[in-house]
């Protein structure tokens, strides 16, 4: 898609805000758990065989959306400085979402890591953690 280089900075900005959103929604969920699984005197309680999958389900998706966030986060520089240049002419250069996390993956066999295809790892990842998080949440109470 062909974008100019304001609306692609526009966007860009709107995308570090949502993923700083979700990176602290993420951190949160990981420290409810903690909290949740352990008494304030360190000790673990007993729980089931489901809860127990719930509880390592909850870590690796949210986990892997901390991990998205932040990569996410650190490629934004990166995309700014690829740009297209020209103010106001609109160029497919400029499509953030096309465009891999950082320049030197665009001729190697990462080429295919798109910053829109992370977004949208980091989406499902969170949309999965938060669910499971609420299933132990609800075992839980």
């Amino acid at each position: 898609m062909s974008v100019t280089r304001e609306a692609a900075l526009d966007a860009l900005s709107h995308l570090e805000t949502w993923a700083k959103w979700m990176a602290g929604i993420e951190t949160a969920v990981v420290g409810g758990i903690v909290a949740l699984l352990f008494k304030h005197d360190g000790a673990v309680p007993s729980l089931s065989l489901h809860e127990k999958r719930l509880a390592f389900g909850v870590f690796v998706s949210m986990g892997l959306a901390l991990f998205c966030s932040a990569w996410v986060l650190s490629s934004l520089p990166s995309q700014a400085l690829r740009l297209d240049p020209q103010a106001g002419v609109p160029s497919v250069q400029n499509d953030i979402y096309e465009n891999t996390l950082y320049g030197w993956m665009a001729n190697k066999k990462v080429g295919w890591l798109r910053l829109g295809l992370v977004m949208s790892l980091q989406h499902w990842l969170w949309v999965i953690g938060l669910t499971l998080a609420g299933l132990l949440f609800l075992r839980r109470l």
